[in-house]
């Protein structure tokens, strides 16, 4: 039996260049996420859907800010997936999770999975999840959700060998030391970054927030672009057109 190509492999398979907007969902209130998603998705290539925890080590002040926001509405896991439905109402490109360990572990790795597949998610990243630790998760996630990881400057090559070729869909390439959120220069290794991953696309994030940083990623061989905390600030200066605006922006 020919197994059926789970949608990020399928996307870059068949795009050369992606945008997948980063949207924390439940910020500044779960429906307003959701219009948030609906206004990106006329540029979008997919997505990547934050759900909220208390710890969000890779997130930059913005994003915290966001999470923070979401949580103190109430934001549960089982809001996330009742997002993912209703954006499924209006876009089938690919969408992946982005959340942290320790909620998926208190929710049940199998439970998560399976209720994240069912609600009409294609992919799970977990950026506390090392790949040494990681195989508990792909498990539980196998023939539902793929597992993108995470390469950065400083992995060296022999391991970002080992992770291009267990991470699944694509490698999320950090572009810059440290959490995320908008630069004024784009960082200057990302070519080294993207030559360290082997036989997997690369989507590059952290610092990304305008035209100029696109073209850097796209000239790096990158075969995407992640932004989340302009998003956040585009929201929060003009709401829903702000948003829209900044999408439009973006193209080199």
């Amino acid at each position: 039996m020919v197994l059926k190509k789970m949608k990020f492999t399928r996307l870059f398979e068949s795009k050369k260049f992606v945008f997948l907007p980063y949207v924390c969902l439940g910020y500044p209130t779960l429906q307003e996420s959701i219009q948030i998603v609906k206004t990106l998705e006329p540029f979008a290539d997919g997505f990547e859907l934050g759900i909220p925890f208390s710890d969000p080590v890779a997130d930059g002040p913005v994003l915290q800010a966001a999470t923070q926001a979401a949580l103190k509405n109430g934001f549960h896991v089982t809001d996330a997936f009742r997002a993912i439905r209703e954006i499924r109402s209006f876009t089938q490109k690919p969408l992946a999770v982005m959340t942290y360990l320790n909620p998926v572990l208190a929710y049940g790795l199998e439970k998560f999975a399976s209720d994240a597949q069912n609600a009409g998610a294609d992919a799970v990243i977990v950026p506390d999840s090392p790949m040494e630790e990681n195989d508990s998760l792909q498990a539980a996630c196998s023939g539902k959700l793929e597992v993108p990881l995470f390469v950065s400057p400083t992995t060296p090559d022999s391991r970002a060998a080992k992770i291009s070729e267990k991470a699944q869909g694509f490698v999320y390439g950090i572009a810059v030391k440290g959490v995320t959120g908008a630069r004024e220069n784009a960082a200057k290794d990302m070519q080294a970054l993207v030559g360290k991953v082997k036989n997997k696309p690369v989507a590059i994030g952290f610092g990304i927030s305008k035209a100029e940083h696109v073209q850097a990623v796209k000239n790096s061989g990158a075969r995407g672009f992640i932004v989340g905390s302009q998003i956040v600030k585009a929201y929060n200066e003009s709401k829903l057109d702000g948003v829209k605006q900044f999408a439009k922006s973006l193209s080199p």
